[in-house]
């Protein structure tokens, strides 16, 4: 765990999104959380060891079933308390409308080798109890928090803004050692949003990922390269006669984006195979030969 300024923490050794927090007087507001309950148990341990009290908030930075494993398992621990779960109104519908859906096949292999093997149980999914549609501030004593919806990697997909530390915490909008699921994606609108990036507020703000960590401008134009070959590959899979093994050398040639150890090459590029699959599928129906994906 590192400590950054404005009584700001953050932690990058989980397998699933790096989480983060703001210690307060009123209590802890966290960014995200670990994917499964006994991390998420280590989590809270080291929060309070930093000082922290209770647990008054965790902000789900998007609707993605990562993150609804991960924010459930939080909130079901004891520990956790009273424990209040802030997303954008998206992620709010999707958990209510069709909470079971995140649990098919297709969207579970996106979270990893842990739950494809059965790891460890799912937990009941828990529907956000604050919800915004543009922006929500936070004034976590003299630390101000800015919540913003940024849509792009996922509809209800958001940045969280600290100004006067200079902090960025962006999610999953970029991403340097693994591929962010793309099944949600609107491309262009991502591109739009790594634009941003470059002018007002965020132009002298540090990055942080959730898959990878501290981000530099030149990982910022890299990453927009690899969206942009997405966009290549999903334009060529047209003209394809057997899109489907072309889909899986698309997923292997756009896996050297990023960097992660070679025991996780398979789930990576199934992530990205996947995520190619349901970005096509939208568009134009199910690939030959097969259902549509969940």
């Amino acid at each position: 765990m590192a400590k950054l300024p404005g009584n700001v923490v953050i932690e990058t050794r989980w397998r699933g999104p790096a989480t983060a927090a703001v210690l307060g007087s009123r209590g802890t507001l966290c960014l995200d959380a670990p994917l499964q309950p006994l991390e998420a148990d280590e989590w809270i341990a080291a929060l309070r060891a930093r000082g922290a009290t209770r647990l008054a908030f965790v902000v789900q930075m998007d609707s993605s079933a990562e993150r609804a494993v991960a924010v459930a398992n939080l909130r079901a621990l004891p520990q956790a308390g009273q424990l209040t779960i802030v997303a954008h109104q998206h992620t709010a519908e999707v958990m209510r409308a069709s909470p079971d859906s995140l649990r098919t096949g297709a969207v579970l292999a996106t979270l990893g080798a842990g739950f494809q093997g059965g790891e460890f149980a799912l937990p009941p999914w828990i529907r956000p109890q604050v919800t915004f549609t543009e922006s929500l501030t936070f004034h976590w004593d003299k630390t101000t928090v800015e919540l913003v919806h940024v849509p792009g990697v996922n509809p209800g997909a958001l940045w969280v803004h600290l100004p006067q530390e200079r902090l960025l915490f962006v999610g999953d909008a970029l991403a340097t050692d693994m591929p962010p699921y793309l099944g949600e994606a609107n491309l262009p609108v991502w591109l739009e949003a790594l634009a941003r990036l470059r002018r007002g507020p965020y132009k002298e703000a540090h990055l942080f990922s959730a898959r990878g960590g501290w981000v530099s401008p030149a990982q910022v134009t890299r990453f927009a390269s690899f969206l942009r070959a997405v966009q290549h590959r999903l334009e060529t899979l047209k003209s394809k006669i057997e899109p489907q093994k072309d889909l899986t050398r698309a997923a292997a040639s756009l896996s050297v984006y990023f960097r992660f150890p070679r025991e996780r090459r398979v789930m990576v590029e199934s992530r990205l195979r996947l995520g190619l699959q349901v970005l096509w599928e939208r568009e134009h129906g199910p690939l030959p030969g097969r259902a549509p994906s969940s």
